[in-house]
């Protein structure tokens, strides 16, 4: 798993791109199930979405990330998500926000989320999705050394972290999730509008995964 240590960095990009962070917010939110036991955000980063989902555990390899969460009171242990520190059927919700885009080994990523969750459990994979957007427009500025210059953004996503990313597509996650044994997906989407308009205007998610950069993909353990 890629180990993004620049905690300062990464909660000022938030910050400044606040709207940005509001819609994909939300539309995990909308996928969340109406309650839980036992929950783990894994990659939890700095804590910015756990504290906000109101979930209160976490993993993430980056000792400066995990220092941040937990100034945030998450419980935070370290890990990567291929290789998890939590036992067999450890929890009935698990959440991996942005985090596939950056593991080492995908395959082994999914295994190990179906590891952790119990038979009926919940995970939630949220991911911007190749080709799409976001995703599309960090790949042209990696490929070129920056952005366009006409580009109306005055934050736009740190190249150092878009060239570690590998975006997934929709159809990849879902049948890596049910090659592991997940069953019932269901897809919402967010980030639908240009650019421009994305980084200023908060957006409600609506179903489906045809025209959102984010994509949030809920699934149950079988």
């Amino acid at each position: 798993m890629a180990e993004i240590t620049a905690a300062d960095e990464y909660d000022a990009w938030f910050a400044a791109n606040e709207p940005l962070f509001e819609s994909e917010v939300r539309a995990i939110e909308r996928q969340l199930p109406a309650s839980w036991d036992r929950a783990v955000e894994i990659g939890c980063g700095t804590g910015a979405f756990a504290d906000r989902l109101g979930i209160e555990y976490g993993v993430e390899p980056s000792t400066p990330m995990a220092e941040r969460a937990r100034e945030r009171g998450l419980s935070v242990e370290s890990g990567s998500a291929e290789d998890l520190p939590l036992e067999d059927d450890a929890v009935d919700l698990a959440l991996l926000l942005g985090v596939i885009s950056y593991v080492d080994d995908f395959a082994a990523t999914l295994a190990e989320l179906a590891r952790v969750v119990e038979p009926g459990g919940t995970a939630l994979v949220a991911f911007l999705q190749a080709d799409q957007g976001f995703a599309a427009l960090y790949d042209r500025a990696v490929e070129r050394g920056g952005y366009p210059s006409d580009l109306d953004w005055a934050e736009p996503y740190p190249l150092a972290m878009a060239t570690q990313a590998t975006w997934r597509t929709p159809a990849e996650v879902r049948e890596g999730l049910a090659a592991v044994g997940f069953e019932a997906f269901d897809a919402v989407q967010t980030l639908t509008t240009p650019i421009e308009t994305a980084v200023e205007t908060v957006e409600d998610s609506t179903r489906g995964h045809d025209e959102g950069s984010w994509v949030v993909l809920r699934a149950r353990r079988s």
